[in-house]
């Protein structure tokens, strides 16, 4: 028998009486409302499928929807933002303007549909990181680990074959991309530092090709695009590495 759950929490945190009534923050022009909120929507309209959301801190946003069957999903986020009194910016982000185009410090979006048995697991802790995982083949894995401020990850899973990507941001602004479609398609992307950028598109069109990607990015600024398609098995590993950033100061040597 289908369920239907559609759960929603909101959590009101008065730190003290000068935390009263909803406080905002202003960045230049830019306005934006910091009413302590952590919300969750968790949708379930197919069978045997399995949701948990833990978060900590405020400004947290989570939403699951699986429409499959033995799915599951776990989402954890920590932001500590507005207890300091600043959300957007720090020390660690070199002095520079940092602004967050949602209202919320943290956002995970998963979707599950398709033919089922997806695992998904977020877990998030800082400010302003976002994640969003769409699984609409079977049998699909993604795991997403974000640590500091303003990380982004985008995992899209379809098709005929197993997925499995794996996530690791640690530091400010970095970008990871990940599609996979038809095949055996694994990807891993670890990045450390500042400005990372990473895409991966893995779809062997139908076929049972097996693709891996590995990318490791560390320091300032590293781009990096794989593309796996068609026939064959294809294998592509990433290592960059460029420190020419400290503090506030690109301090390499121009040629």
């Amino acid at each position: 028998m289908k369920k239907m759950l559609l759960a929603v929490a909101s959590v009101a945190i008065l730190a003290s009486s000068a935390w009263a009534g909803t406080p905002s923050v202003t960045y230049g022009n830019y306005w934006q409302p910091t009413d302590y909120r952590n919300e969750s929507y968790i949708v379930q309209t197919g069978q045997v499928s399995w949701a948990s959301v833990t978060q900590t801190g405020d400004q947290n946003y989570s939403k699951i929807d699986q429409s499959g069957s033995n799915d599951k999903a776990t989402v954890i986020q920590n932001s500590e933002c507005c207890f300091h009194g600043h959300c957007g910016c720090g020390p660690s982000w070199a002095g520079m303007p940092i602004y967050t185009s949602s209202d919320y410090q943290n956002y995970s979006k998963i979707t599950q549909h398709g033919s089922g048995f997806h695992d998904a697991y977020v877990k998030q802790n800082g400010d302003g990181n976002k994640s969003t995982i769409d699984q609409s083949g079977a049998k699909d894995t993604a795991k997403v680990y974000q640590d500091g401020g303003f990380n982004t990850s985008e995992i899209t899973q379809w098709g005929t074959g197993v997925n499995s990507a794996l996530v690791n941001q640690d530091g400010d602004l970095n970008f990871s991309t990940i599609k996979q479609g038809n095949g055996q398609n694994t990807a891993m992307v670890d990045q450390d530092g500042f400005g990372n950028y990473s895409k991966i598109c893995q779809d062997s069109y139908g076929h049972s090709s097996v693709n891996l990607a590995t990318v490791c990015q560390v320091g300032y600024m590293n781009y990096s695009d794989i593309s796996q398609t068609g026939y064959g098995c294809h294998t592509a590993t990433v290592s960059q590495t460029n420190n020419c950033f400290t503090g506030s100061a690109v301090y390499c040597p121009v040629k």
